[in-house]
């Protein structure tokens, strides 16, 4: 994606690993450029954050299990409410970072969807 272009928006999106595991559940995703938002994102216990965030090497994202993205060399900030959950994980209201490259998968319309 390119500097200027329009975000692309998701909702109901499934963050997942390359070897399958479930990293993160999100309300909401929007992407432009080299940077990322999700809002009211529970992570999975295989994601530990760090005091600086979450780093991943790979991340496929599915919008309503439908794989739209691929992004490579993701870093997320956590906020400082971030609270662990009950199921060993993490959850905050939001979380914003980068990547690397990005991979446009099969199937996603130009169109800016939120």
């Amino acid at each position: 994606m390119r500097t200027g272009r329009r975000p692309t928006g998701f909702r109901g999106v499934t963050l997942v690993g390359a070897r399958g595991r479930i990293l993160a559940y999100a309300d909401k995703v929007a992407v432009e450029s080299w940077t990322i938002g999700l809002s009211r994102v529970t992570f999975g216990p295989a994601v530990l954050p760090t005091p600086v965030g979450v780093r991943i090497r790979e991340a496929t994202l599915l919008d309503h299990a439908r794989p739209r993205l691929r992004l490579f060399g993701l870093s997320l900030t956590l906020p400082d409410g971030a609270q662990r959950a009950s199921g060993g994980g993490w959850a905050c209201d939001a979380a914003i970072g980068t990547f690397q490259r990005l991979i446009v998968l099969k199937g996603l319309h130009r169109k800016s969807r939120s």
